[in-house]
């Protein structure tokens, strides 16, 4: 109820209790206080009258809340302009009335306005637009009485109806009621049957059976019916049941398989490939394919996404197999389909039948009934018969063919091959006809020309050759056959007749009087005309048949084609079909087709069906991003290619347009491809942090970055939605769905971490969708960013320094340099979760524990300047430093690292390997007393006897391994290099007593050589010289001659420069000296090993190990090497 509705029932309330005080004042009154006026009066409208005593005047109050409606004329209140029961159901005129004084009192005079019905009632909306599914349940509420109310002015009760002028629109929707407006639905939808309608919806305020005025308004609602996924998938080809259009019958899919062969591509089936559809088209879900029975031995597979059947292996069986094939929706299993497939196994045809000759000429009288025969030209008096030939069976006769007529419906050909006429021949014509032998087994065929001359039949006169024959292109005056006359005789030539102007007789010689063309007249009919001396005439014919040359060019319809293909064009689908490419030759010769081109892999996508059908089918899915235009070349010769005779080529271009298709699911972005293949790109997934117990308000910060999806199908580029489909405890994140951003409904309350699954779909079709993952872990909120104290370090490191070297503190050289991150929300400001990394220089990088390393080679010295970066994993806040590294020359010896290694780390290291060579000295001491106890004290008696003068020592050994030891510098080998001897150098000792005073089972000695610097070589050479001019009898260990006059001569010799067939006692000692199986040897040899390792770059590169035996015999001793 309104304002004026309340004001009007609050006045009549009070209308008695105003009557009685105002009805009458001193001086005034009126004959009626309470009137009632109609609305929509006109100006001047009498309303009451005034009584006035005498000395009295009346007046309108003109501060009064209506006085612009009231003025007075005479004694008669009068309402000055048409009142409005809607605006103002109740108007007061206050009239003053005033004495000759100029005392004043007021009269309420209280004007009714009585409501007329001059309103039309009003909608809402008068037209109104939604969208209603088709399986809406039926009574189901369309549209809410409070969207479709009517109100009216005048209060009236309001009446509806509802119509339409879409037929059967009504059977469909109704309203509640005549006075209630809401819309439900009385009958189940089809959208089939209606996919739209407009009904209108009629408001009156009186019912359609009065008499009154009646005004009505109109409200217009658009109704789009919006197709539902309620029909199951329908095969195709299929046929709808007596015109319903909600059911198609399919019919059986049928094939055949060689039997014991597998075929590795898809299946050829009758009608066409394996295919449904989905009949809610403007849903099309997708459809997947399964073998649900029939597939005995698993030996068929159908792909579940093109339908198209292959098999797993060989039939073994002649049995037939009938095969149960599933259509079902991918989204809903429950709305399904099923076809039966028979695949039929057959032997192997690895024949075609072909027609030899390969073209027939017959002859048929004029007058013939049907089935008829048709008689060969050549021999009028045999039936024309063709017979096709196949190289599969032994006689080359093939049970399984039928021939047909294809493009004349005047002859037929029975199943033996003989030719009949179909229809009564009424008139001399030449009929050109293709007939057609069907393997019905292999499915293979072979095609023929047939051409039947209809002729009339003649006596009196003869021919030498009825039937003959002439190449075409012949010169004028052929003589084409004799023609014989008896006596009194003559021939001409049937002017009237259809080729007279081929022919002429010359005396007994019927002639062609111009060139013929096989491509214009393949058969030429001469009637000839036989004539008595009395004038009575007969007529006989002779056919002549031209012999085809081949003298024209195959032609194509078109030269040049462009077609666009769209990327998800189904394999095997024809892409230009036969009779758009077929080429024609003028000559009838069968025409073997080629297709080739200049773009790489294209013909791996295209192909034609044979080499005699050029229809262009796809042999490989198409992708855009591999191919999106090419260019085929398809060539049509009149002779195969292996032909040694003239052949005539003609070439079509063929241009193809790859239109790129809408296959891919949206991917989300960063993505990687997958060994190159640019159709599929996978992504990782998406992770982010969020304070527990904390509700952000703004769109969450993830790494790699936001949540972002994009269709690769980048040419059509649909619009990507987002959705949170798993992993959303409590409904605690919601995603944007145009935007991506990922936002919090709530706060965290546990800190256990949360792993979104978030879809990115198409929205023209949700089928099209990826789903990538988003962890979200819940930490606690860190109060403090870490910080570093200092905020630069300085540090210095050697050039030449190698990869992964310490870098030590500029201040203190010998201590590595480390950086230290603190945070003040650990007690000891010790944040376990910071890493630290290098941001700016690729030359150093720091350890998990702040230790800086160099990454590469550094080769000459400069100041390096980064920034140095330490990182909480957990919270992800940074804190950065700046180091200055000094990169210097210098002696000290290079720490380097190959790995990085913590300090507990290399403490540890160094207790471990600090224990095993304690161990290892221990027992190799142990082994040395064992074995060489007694040399032991021996040597060290000699070795610190002062005085030397018979010893011939290694003195290089004694000077690296016994500096304290060492007498003076001996310097050997006639090459110039020093001998180190790893093991001690009483081995070698020249003295026979010394030699003698050795235990006869000595264990070999190892010696290194080693090539020391030139300058050095040199100066140790003049040395050895010195000494040889003084002491004569010290003779070299390293010559590779022999003195076999000597007997207290010792050699040592290497194994190459032993001659075997000579006499000598020498023992060769092999590598692994199993005779002196001594382990503390090879624990010193793998000390000795590892010295080299270390010291290898002050070594040369000619060093050698040499074995030495000792062993002694009555005449010689000999050292072999």
């Amino acid at each position: 109820m309104d304002v004026s509705h309340l004001l009007l029932t609050s006045v009549l309330f009070l209308l008695p209790f105003i009557a009685q005080v105002s009805a009458q004042q001193p001086g005034c009154s009126v004959s009626n206080n309470k009137p009632s006026v109609e609305e929509n009066n006109p100006p001047g409208y009498n309303v009451t009258t005034i009584d006035l005593e005498a000395g009295f005047t009346a007046t309108i109050d003109p501060s009064s809340s209506d006085a612009s409606y009231f003025t007075i004329e005479g004694s008669q209140l009068q309402l000055v302009k048409s009142v409005d029961y809607e605006t103002d159901p109740v108007l007061i005129a206050n009239v003053v009335c005033r004495d000759t004084s100029g005392q004043t009192n007021t009269l309420d005079i209280i004007v009714s306005i009585t409501n007329l019905n001059d309103n039309t009632p009003v909608f809402k909306q008068t037209s109104l637009t939604i969208t209603v599914p088709e399986d809406t349940k039926v009574n189901a509420t369309i549209i809410p009485r409070e969207d479709l109310s009517a109100s009216d002015a005048d209060l009236d009760m309001i009446f509806y109806e509802l119509n339409s002028t879409v037929q059967d629109t009504t059977n469909y929707f109704a309203i509640k009621g005549i006075n209630n407006p809401e819309i439900y639905l009385q009958k189940q939808l089809d959208y089939d049957k209606l996919n739209s309608t407009t009904l209108f919806l009629y408001a009156r305020d009186s019912p359609v059976s009065r008499k009154e005025i009646i005004h009505t308004a109109t409200a217009t609602i658009n109704i789009i019916i919006e197709q539902a996924d309620n029909k199951p998938p329908w095969f195709l080809p299929c046929s709808f049941i007596d015109g319903d259009k909600s059911i198609c019958i399919s019919s059986p899919y049928s094939g055949r398989v060689n039997i014991s062969e597998m075929s590795k591509e898809p299946l050829t089936l009758d009608p066409g490939p394996i295919y449904a559809k989905d009949p809610d088209y403007t849903i099309n879900e997708k459809i997947v394919y399964s073998i649900v029975g029939g597939n005995v031995d698993n030996t068929f597979s159908v792909d579940a996404d093109t339908g198209n059947l292959t098999m797993n292996k060989a039939a073994t069986s002649p049995d037939s197999y009938l095969l149960q094939v599933m259509a079902a929706q991918v989204n809903n299993k429950q709305k399904y389909s099923i076809v039966s497939v028979e695949i039929k196994v057959i032997n192997k045809s690895d024949n075609a039948p072909y027609f030899e000759p390969s073209s027939y000429t017959g002859i048929a009288s004029v007058g013939a009934a049907p089935k008829s025969l048709v008689f060969q030209a050549k021999d009028p008096s045999s039936p024309l018969m063709i017979k096709a030939e196949d190289d599969d069976f032994p006689d080359k006769f093939n049970p399984n063919i039928e021939y047909y007529i294809k493009n004349s419906t005047n002859f037929v050909a029975t199943r033996d091959g003989l030719i009949l006429t179909n229809v009564n021949l009424l008139s001399p014509e030449t009929v050109i006809m293709e007939a057609v032998a069907k393997d019905t087994v292999s499915l293979q065929e072979a095609s023929t020309i047939i051409v039947v001359k209809i002729v009339f039949t003649a006596t009196g006169c003869s021919a030498s050759e009825n039937n003959t024959s002439v190449e075409e292109n012949n010169l004028p005056g052929y003589n084409v056959t004799t023609i014989n006359l008896e006596a009194g005789f003559t021939a001409s030539i049937d002017p009237s007749s259809l080729d007279a102007s081929y022919f002429t007789i010359e005396g007994s010689q019927l002639q062609l009087v111009k060139s013929v063309d096989y491509e214009t007249d393949p058969v030429l009919i001469a009637d000839v005309v036989c004539r008595d001396t009395y004038g009575q005439t007969d007529t006989f014919q002779i056919i002549v048949n031209i012999i085809n040359l081949n003298d024209n060019t195959p032609v194509f319809k078109q030269t040049s084609l462009t077609i666009t293909l769209p990327e998800d064009t189904k394999v095997n689908a024809t892409i230009i079909p036969r009779e758009d490419l077929s080429a024609s030759d003028a000559d009838l010769d069968m025409i073997y087709y080629e297709l080739n081109s200049t773009v790489q892999d294209t013909t791996n996508y295209f192909a034609i069906k044979g080499i005699n059908n050029p229809e262009i089918y796809l042999q490989k899915q198409l992708d855009y991003d591999k191919l999106n235009s090419t260019t085929l070349f398809l060539h049509a010769r009149d002779r195969p290619v292996s032909s040694n005779e003239i052949t005539h080529t003609a070439t079509a271009t063929i241009n193809i347009i790859i239109e790129q298709a809408d296959t891919k699911p949206p991917w989300f972005l960063p993505c990687s491809f997958i060994d190159g293949d640019t159709s599929i790109c996978i992504s990782s997934p998406y992770s982010g942090r969020v304070n527990i117990s904390e509700m952000s308000k703004e769109p969450l910060t993830l790494d790699p970055g936001p949540i972002y999806a994009k269709d690769p199908d980048y040419t059509i580029n649909e619009k990507i939605v987002y959705s949170i489909v798993g992993g959303n405890v409590d409904n605690t994140f919601s995603v944007d769905a145009n935007t991506g951003n990922l936002t919090m409904n709530k706060a965290a309350t546990s800190p256990d971490s949360y792993l979104l699954q978030v879809m990115a779909a198409q929205v023209n079709n949700k089928q099209k969708y990826s789903i990538v993952s988003v962890e979200i872990k819940v930490i606690n909120k860190s109060n403090y960013a870490p910080y570093f104290e200092p905020s630069t370090y300085t540090g210095i490191v050697s050039v030449g320094a190698a990869p992964k070297s310490l870098v030590f503190q500029a201040e203190d050289p010998s201590s590595p340099l480390m950086i230290k991150a603190e945070d003040g929300d650990f007690p000891d400001k010790f944040n376990p979760n910071i890493e630290y990394y290098i941001k700016n220089s690729t030359n150093f990088v720091a350890t998990r524990d702040g230790l800086i390393l160099t990454n590469v080679n550094l080769l000459s010295p400069e100041t390096v300047i980064m920034e140095a970066v330490a990182k909480d994993t957990v919270s992800l806040q940074e804190a950065s430093t700046i180091i200055v590294v000094e990169i210097v020359f210098t002696a000290t010896d290079k720490i380097t690292s190959d790995k990085l290694y913590t300090a507990q780390d290399m403490g540890i290291l160094g207790g471990i390997l600090a224990a095993l060579l304690l161990i290892t000295l221990i027992f190799l001491g142990l082994m040395i007393y064992k074995h060489y106890g007694t040399t032991v004290k021996f040597l060290i008696n000699k070795k610190f006897s002062k005085d030397f003068p018979e010893s011939y020592e290694n003195q290089a050994y004694n000077q690296d391994e016994h500096p304290d030891l060492s007498a003076k510098e001996q310097k050997s080998s006639e090459n110039g290099g020093i001998t180190e001897l790893q093991q001690p150098s009483f081995f070698l000792s020249s003295s026979k007593e010394e030699i003698d005073g050795l235990p006869k089972t000595s264990t070999a000695s190892t010696v290194v050589f080693d090539v020391e610097e030139k300058e050095e070589e040199e100066n140790e050479e003049e040395e050895v010289k010195e000494d040889t001019k003084h002491e004569k009898e010290v003779k070299s260990i390293l010559k590779t001659d022999r003195n076999e006059g000597d007997h207290g001569y010792k050699a040592v010799w290497f194994k190459t420069d032993v001659d075997p067939d000579a006499g000598e006692k020498v023992e060769v000692i092999k590598d692994n000296a199993s005779d002196y199986d001594d382990d503390s040897d090879q624990d010193l040899q793998e000390n000795e090993e590892e010295e080299d390792d270390k010291d290898d770059h002050h070594r040369g590169s000619g060093a050698a190990e040499v074995m030495i035996n000792m062993s002694r015999t009555a005449s010689q001793d000999s050292i072999i090497v």
